[in-house]
């Protein structure tokens, strides 16, 4: 009597063949095991849909940003049996809810999209908001206006005060300034040095 309560209590919690019924082929047996853990998946599946609200990341509010919060986030983990069996503990036999494909523990308990991803992304966008703004001002970059040359941003910063020419026509027109201004000087006194002579008498003009 107690050798059958014992053996009972061997088959407890197993799924006893029907008298009769013939035993499983080893291919049927690794068949049917596959069925039972694909079943299991399929459990697992559903947990993870009906439990989102506890352990999804709240995403961040701004824009432009895929990270997430994790902060408030319960990281749930999961495997099954026949993984851990054929596998062992420290294989990728982890599923983190919320993530596709199997992870290892380590890697499933981690959250690279989450801090880290914020600070790559905040970057990211810090970045091409520069170049937005580079290209904004290039674009609205004025030119010289006797070459038609874009102005640096020195010339940029003169030409608001006066006219918009570059560096070389800015030297160019002052030579031609001062050329005009020198041409002038020595008409004016040249002009004034007739006036002189023609005013003296006809005898001492030479």
């Amino acid at each position: 009597m107690h050798a059958e309560l014992r053996a009972q209590g061997r088959e407890a919690g197993r799924k006893r063949t029907r008298p009769g019924t013939k035993p499983l082929a080893p291919e049927q047996q690794a068949a049917k095991a596959e069925r039972d853990h694909q079943r299991l998946l399929r459990r697992l599946e559903a947990v993870e849909d009906g439990s989102a609200a506890y352990w999804s990341p709240r995403p961040y509010p701004f824009a432009g940003v895929s990270a997430g919060n994790y902060h408030l986030a319960l990281p749930v983990v999961a495997t099954t049996l026949q993984l851990l069996d054929a596998h062992g503990a420290d294989a990728a036999v982890w599923r983190r809810f919320g993530r596709e494909g199997w992870h290892t523990l380590t890697a499933a308990l981690d959250n690279p999209d989450g801090d880290r991803l914020l600070a790559i992304e905040r970057r990211t966008a810090a970045a091409a908001r520069r170049a937005r703004e580079q290209a904004e001002r290039e674009a609205s970059r004025p030119a010289c206006t006797r070459c038609e040359a874009k102005l640096t941003d020195a010339e940029w910063e003169r030409a608001r005060w006066g006219e918009r020419l570059c560096t070389p026509c800015q030297k160019e027109e002052s030579d031609r300034k001062r050329a005009q201004l020198a041409a002038a000087e020595a008409e004016a006194a040249a002009a004034e040095a007739a006036k002189a002579k023609n005013a003296r008498p006809w005898w001492r003009r030479s």
